[in-house]
């Protein structure tokens, strides 16, 4: 599965996760894979937990290079989710020891500083970098909100990881926010 090709153009791919939920951080991943090792390609959503566990541990054993940011839920707040995210891209990049010639982002945007990244809507879908790259930013969010779990018991952040499902909807009702929830969304806006 794993096959190096004779092409040595390297590409870095960008994605996120978590930019929809209610609770805890989003977390941007950069990947730079060689265009020539093959990689299933898959936005991460699209896959089980357990596909996701075993395409992280052999993403991380042949990509050239890959780092992740955790923006937590207060900067989401300070500043926004897209502002937010926008950060990790850039962070997460800059992180990288070894960058491609090519930098794919999966979506419509990109951050001023990645003047040369190309956003592509569902890139995570045809772009092998960007589809290791959402796949550690979900399989790393996942971990820390299974974590999360054992701090905030109530909300069930092992099950839902944060999304606005009825049943998290119906523990903020009943228990009110965390300290891992965004507040300035609107559902849990408080009044002014």
């Amino acid at each position: 599965m794993f096959k190096r090709y004779l092409e040595n153009d390297l590409i870095t791919g960008i994605d996120e996760a978590g930019r929809g939920c209610l609770a805890g951080p989003v977390v941007v991943a950069a990947v730079t894979w060689p265009q020539g090792l093959a990689l299933p390609v898959a936005d991460s959503k699209t896959l089980t937990a357990l596909q996701r566990e075993i395409l992280f541990e052999k993403i991380i054993k042949h990509a050239l290079a890959y780092s992740y940011i955790a923006v937590d839920n207060q900067y989401i707040d300070q500043v926004n989710i897209r502002q937010a995210t926008l950060y990790g891209m850039s962070r997460s990049y800059h992180a990288l020891p070894i960058q491609g010639q090519t930098l794919i982002i999966d979506g419509i945007d990109k951050p001023l500083d990645l003047s040369n990244a190309q956003p592509i809507i569902k890139a995570d879908q045809t772009i092998p970098a960007v589809s290791a790259a959402s796949i550690i930013a979900k399989v790393v969010r996942d971990r820390m909100m299974k974590w999360y779990h054992t701090m905030y018991p109530l909300y069930a952040f092992d099950e839902h990881k944060g999304y606005g499902t009825v049943q998290h909807r119906a523990a903020i009702a009943q228990h009110g926010p965390c300290k891992l929830h965004r507040l300035s969304y609107t559902l849990l806006a408080q009044p002014k």
